[in-house]
C-alpha cells in the first residue's frame, strides 16, 4: 500500500466513526460486487486501492442517483439507458436528450397541448395519465421504438422521431430505435443495482473521501 493504515483508530474517535460506517456498508454490499467474498472487501483493501476498480465503482454509484434524477428516471431506469447506450455505441448524451424530450412531451400533454396529446395518444397513453404522472418514460421510449421499427421507409422513421426529439437527435436515434426487439431485450437484460444498493455505494464513496482526508 502506498500509505499504511498503521494509525491509532482508537485514539481518534472521528476516524473510528467513519471507518465503522464504511465497514457496515461494505458488509451488506460486498456480495454484490462480482461475487467477491466479504472478507476481501476490508477497509484496508478499499482505502489502499483508492485508484482501483473499487474506487471507480464507488464513484459511479455516488453519481448514479444524480444522473438519473437529471433526466427524470429511477436509478434502475437510468442503468437501462446507460446499458443500451453502451451496447448500441450511441453516445449516452443522445439518449439522455431523448428522454428529456419525452419528459417535455408528457409535460406539454398534461397541460393540454393538443399536438403533444396526439403524440402520447399515438404511443398508447392519455392526457389524464400524463397529468397524473402515470406514464413510464422507459415504456414510452420503447413505444417510440416500436413505432419506428414498424415504419415502412427511412423518411417515415425520421418523421416519427423528429416530431418528438427534433431533427438532429432523430437522425442519431434511427439505427437504435429501428431495432425494437433488440432494444427491448437489451434493456430487459441490463445488469442492475437497486436504488438501495446505489445508496450504499453513495455512502461508501462519501466516507472513503472523508477517511482519505483524515489519513492525509
Amino acid at each position: 500500500m502506498a500509505r499504511s493504515l498503521q494509525f491509532d483508530i482508537v485514539a481518534n474517535d472521528k476516524a473510528t466513526g467513519k471507518i465503522g460506517a464504511v465497514e457496515k456498508a461494505l458488509g451488506g454490499f460486498a456480495g454484490k460486487l462480482g461475487g467477491m467474498a466479504a472478507g476481501f472487501l476490508t477497509l484496508e483493501t478499499v482505502v489502499g486501492a483508492a485508484m482501483s476498480t473499487f474506487s471507480r465503482v464507488f464513484e459511479w454509484g455516488s453519481g448514479l442517483k444524480d444522473a438519473a434524477m437529471a433526466v427524470g428516471l429511477t436509478v434502475e431506469q437510468f442503468q437501462q439507458l446507460e446499458f443500451a447506450s453502451k451496447q448500441s455505441g450511441l453516445e449516452l448524451g443522445r439518449l439522455q436528450k431523448a428522454f428529456l424530450e419525452i419528459r417535455k412531451l408528457v409535460r406539454d400533454a398534461s397541460s393540454g397541448n393538443q399536438q403533444a396529446v396526439a403524440m402520447i395518444n399515438a404511443l398508447g397513453s392519455s392526457q389524464e395519465q400524463a397529468a397524473s404522472g402515470a406514464i413510464n418514460y422507459t415504456e414510452a421510449f420503447l413505444k417510440v421504438s416500436e413505432a419506428v421499427t414498424a415504419a415502412r421507409t427511412e423518411q417515415d422513421k425520421f418523421n416519427i422521431l423528429s416530431g418528438i426529439f427534433g431533427d438532429r437527435v432523430a437522425q442519431d436515434l434511427i439505427p437504435v430505435l429501428s431495432q425494437y426487439a433488440e432494444l427491448k431485450r437489451t434493456m430487459a437484460d441490463t445488469p442492475i443495482i437497486s436504488t438501495k444498493d446505489a445508496d450504499t455505494l453513495d455512502l461508501v464513496g462519501d466516507n472513503l473521501d472523508r477517511i482519505g482526508r483524515i489519513i492525509d
